[in-house]
């Protein structure tokens, strides 16, 4: 019955009292037949690899299963990301959809009846809760890409005073779209859209972008907030470059105005490398290239000397000359004292 023991001890899984019945009848000494007793050996065998099989093979496709569950886990991808090239895509898609309005009185269809002329559309605007509703903040957005036609009842100053405090409304919002920085650089580089409001979707890319630092923003994709950002960010390095307007002195303030919240940003020599160049840009607006004198002078870019005593020493304009004079001033002891004299009106 040794053999008996053994099993009691170690077997485990299907046919186990089979098992013990089958070696009791062998080892009983009644059982005289060889015959019999090698087909109960057989059958013994047989049920205890089978018994043992079905055990391992189960547990094999157990452990099989949870393996697949685990792959499955692991393989699981958070929201998927867009990138500042989806969200430029997806920008389009909704300027394209957005329907004609009133070319009279464009606000009509978005603030009410009362937006017919500027104090009305303002007070209008000012009559919002402070919290917009998701059907509240469309309709902002879609006031917002309106191009100014001068069939307009308002005037360029006005309409684009209402779309600025629109679009301030909207990026106060505690969960404002993400990608309402897709439409405003959309905008800015839109032929249909006035100059003035060009510059202005500048001024709310800069602040949209700090705006959404530290959160994830609520769009089509929760994830949203960093491809709007980086969208932004190379829409103001962008513009930093362009000449003949104002744009570059509205970018360089920009991005100056992101790399003083967030030093880690951008390398501060993209900034610089685009204030020496607006330095030398021949075709720079006045205002564009006080800015980047002004830059220039604040952050004490040793490398824009040259440009600068060029500049106080020009032709230009008094005000040029002065703001020249006064960020050399501020480079350090290495001015020449004849500009000093010369310009001793320095704002």
């Amino acid at each position: 019955m040794q053999s008996l023991k053994v099993l009691r001890l170690s077997g485990k899984g299907i046919g186990l009292k089979v098992i013990r019945k089958k070696v009791f009848v062998l080892n009983s000494t009644g059982n005289k037949n060889p015959l019999l007793r090698l087909f109960l050996a057989i059958f013994i065998l047989l049920s205890l690899f089978g018994g043992l099989f079905l055990h391992f093979s189960g547990r094999a496709a157990l452990d099989a299963g949870l393996g697949t569950r685990t792959v499955l886990s692991a393989n699981h991808s958070p929201p998927r990301r867009s990138t500042a090239a989806q969200l430029r895509q997806s920008a389009l898609k909704r300027a394209s959809a957005t329907p004609a309005t009133n070319n009279v009185n464009p606000f009509v269809s978005t603030l009410g009846p009362g937006a017919t002329s500027y104090p009305g559309s303002m007070a209008a605007l000012r009559e919002l809760p402070a919290v917009l509703s998701s059907n509240q903040v469309a309709t902002l957005r879609a006031l917002v890409s309106e191009p100014y036609s001068p069939s307009m009842a308002l005037s360029p100053l006005e309409f684009n005073g209402v779309k600025n405090a629109a679009t301030d409304i909207l990026l106060q919002q505690p969960s404002f779209p993400a990608d309402i920085l897709a439409d405003l650089a959309l905008q800015h580089a839109d032929p249909a859209q006035d100059e003035v409001w060009r510059d202005y979707c500048l001024q709310m890319l800069t602040s949209g972008y700090l705006n959404l630092a530290g959160r994830a923003g609520v769009s089509d994709h929760a994830d949203d907030a960093p491809a709007a950002r980086e969208l932004a960010l190379d829409t103001l390095m962008s513009a930093a470059s362009a000449g003949g307007n104002t744009w570059p002195g509205t970018a360089l303030l920009g991005l100056n105005t992101i790399l003083a919240s967030e030093p880690s940003a951008f390398p501060r020599e993209e900034l610089d490398k685009r204030i020496l160049s607006a330095l030398s840009d021949a075709s720079a607006s006045e205002a564009a290239l006080i800015t980047a004198i002004r830059l220039a002078g604040m952050s004490r870019l040793e490398a824009a000397r040259p440009a600068l005593e060029a500049l106080a020493s020009s032709s230009a304009s008094e005000l040029v000359r002065n703001v020249a004079a006064k960020s050399l001033s501020e480079l350090g002891p290495v001015l020449p004292r004849g500009i000093v004299a010369t310009h001793t009106t320095v704002p």
